[in-house]
């Protein structure tokens, strides 16, 4: 496509993300998919929430409904998502 130019609508469909985009399922979204859709969404401090080190980080979902606001998610580092993930998994097999 080097060269082309795309009209000022063909550009604006290509950026949209949300309710406007032609594949967006609302709540019938997958696990995977709404992860995505996270790491597009929310901006990274590069700071795990939990231990307060600087590593590289996660989006982890809080409640586990996995809705669509900030609040319900934190930016944790990948040991201390294991970490979290293990333990819930734990309770909810020993339940």
């Amino acid at each position: 496509m080097l060269g082309t130019t795309r009209s000022p609508e063909t550009r604006a469909k290509i950026g949209r993300f949300g309710p406007e985009h032609h594949g967006w399922k609302g709540e019938n979204v997958s696990y995977s998919g709404l992860h995505a859709w996270a790491r597009r969404t929310f901006t990274k401090t590069g700071r795990c929430e939990v231990c307060g080190e600087e590593r590289l980080t996660e989006w982890s979902n809080i409640s586990g409904e996995y809705r669509r606001e900030r609040e319900d998610w934190r930016e944790i580092c990948r040991s201390c998502h294991r970490r979290l993930d293990g333990a819930v998994r734990n309770i909810t097999q020993h339940a």
